[in-house]
Protein backbone atom coordinates (compact mmCIF):
# COMPACT_ATOMS: atom_id res chain seq x y z
CA UNK A 1 0.00 0.00 0.00
CA UNK A 2 2.73 2.57 0.81
CA UNK A 3 4.62 2.24 -2.40
CA UNK A 4 0.96 2.36 -4.09
CA UNK A 5 1.04 6.23 -2.49
CA UNK A 6 4.84 6.56 -3.43
CA UNK A 7 3.77 6.03 -7.03
CA UNK A 8 0.82 8.86 -6.71
CA UNK A 9 3.10 10.57 -5.13
CA UNK A 10 5.91 10.27 -8.11
CA UNK A 11 3.67 11.85 -10.07
CA UNK A 12 2.18 14.70 -7.55
CA UNK A 13 5.45 16.01 -7.65
CA UNK A 14 5.72 16.33 -11.73
CA UNK A 15 3.22 18.59 -11.48
CA UNK A 16 3.34 21.85 -9.48
CA UNK A 17 -0.21 22.34 -9.47
CA UNK A 18 -1.00 19.83 -8.29
CA UNK A 19 -3.14 19.12 -4.58
CA UNK A 20 -2.95 16.24 -2.40
CA UNK A 21 -6.14 14.08 -2.15
CA UNK A 22 -7.14 14.12 1.73
CA UNK A 23 -9.07 11.56 3.73
CA UNK A 24 -12.84 12.15 3.96
CA UNK A 25 -12.55 10.48 7.59
CA UNK A 26 -12.99 14.40 9.11
CA UNK A 27 -16.64 15.55 9.57
CA UNK A 28 -16.58 18.75 8.44
CA UNK A 29 -17.30 20.08 4.91
CA UNK A 30 -14.51 22.14 4.37
CA UNK A 31 -12.71 18.33 4.56
CA UNK A 32 -14.83 17.01 2.25
CA UNK A 33 -14.71 19.65 0.22
CA UNK A 34 -10.76 20.09 -0.61
CA UNK A 35 -10.61 16.27 -0.86
CA UNK A 36 -13.37 16.65 -3.50
CA UNK A 37 -11.20 19.23 -5.28
CA UNK A 38 -8.12 18.10 -5.07
CA UNK A 39 -9.24 14.81 -7.02
CA UNK A 40 -10.40 16.92 -9.56
CA UNK A 41 -7.62 19.11 -10.21
CA UNK A 42 -5.41 16.47 -9.73
CA UNK A 43 -7.17 13.67 -11.99
CA UNK A 44 -4.52 13.39 -14.76
CA UNK A 45 -1.88 11.99 -12.09
CA UNK A 46 -3.91 9.90 -10.53
CA UNK A 47 -4.60 8.19 -13.61
CA UNK A 48 -0.97 8.29 -14.46
CA UNK A 49 -0.45 6.68 -11.25
CA UNK A 50 -3.06 3.54 -12.16
CA UNK A 51 -1.58 3.24 -15.32
CA UNK A 52 1.66 2.65 -13.81
CA UNK A 53 0.83 0.36 -10.84
CA UNK A 54 -1.25 -1.79 -14.05
CA UNK A 55 1.85 -1.75 -16.42
CA UNK A 56 4.87 -2.22 -13.64
CA UNK A 57 4.54 -6.35 -13.36
CA UNK A 58 8.10 -6.19 -11.28
CA UNK A 59 6.85 -3.90 -8.13
CA UNK A 60 3.29 -4.64 -7.89
CA UNK A 61 0.99 -8.03 -7.70
CA UNK A 62 -1.20 -8.96 -10.12
CA UNK A 63 -4.15 -8.00 -6.92
CA UNK A 64 -2.97 -4.53 -6.74
CA UNK A 65 -2.80 -4.35 -10.21
CA UNK A 66 -5.88 -5.81 -11.24
CA UNK A 67 -7.23 -3.17 -8.65
CA UNK A 68 -5.91 -0.40 -10.40
CA UNK A 69 -6.69 -1.21 -13.71
CA UNK A 70 -10.51 -1.21 -12.68
CA UNK A 71 -10.39 2.05 -10.58
CA UNK A 72 -8.44 3.34 -13.65
CA UNK A 73 -11.74 1.74 -15.49
CA UNK A 74 -14.40 3.66 -13.31
CA UNK A 75 -12.82 6.70 -12.94
CA UNK A 76 -12.42 7.84 -16.66
CA UNK A 77 -16.21 7.00 -17.65
CA UNK A 78 -17.94 10.13 -18.61
CA UNK A 79 -20.48 9.11 -15.51
CA UNK A 80 -17.71 9.34 -12.88
CA UNK A 81 -16.29 13.15 -14.79
CA UNK A 82 -19.59 14.17 -14.81
CA UNK A 83 -20.40 13.43 -10.97
CA UNK A 84 -17.27 14.58 -9.54
CA UNK A 85 -17.62 17.81 -11.88
CA UNK A 86 -21.44 18.32 -10.48
CA UNK A 87 -20.25 17.45 -6.92
CA UNK A 88 -16.75 19.43 -6.89
CA UNK A 89 -19.73 22.81 -7.53
CA UNK A 90 -22.42 21.62 -5.41
CA UNK A 91 -19.27 21.29 -2.42
CA UNK A 92 -17.35 24.34 -3.25
CA UNK A 93 -21.16 26.50 -2.84
CA UNK A 94 -21.85 24.21 0.42
CA UNK A 95 -18.48 24.97 1.77
CA UNK A 96 -19.04 28.81 0.92
CA UNK A 97 -22.22 28.62 2.95
CA UNK A 98 -20.58 26.40 5.74
CA UNK A 99 -17.62 29.36 6.09
CA UNK A 100 -20.38 32.13 5.94
CA UNK A 101 -21.84 30.46 8.73
CA UNK A 102 -18.84 29.37 11.06
CA UNK A 103 -17.39 33.15 11.01
CA UNK A 104 -17.89 35.14 13.84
Amino acid sequence: MLFRLAVLGDKYSSNVFALTPKTTSTTRWNAKYQSMRAIYESLDEVVQALNTITNDDASFDSESRQEARSINTSITTFNFMTYLVFMKNLMAMTNSITIQFQAE
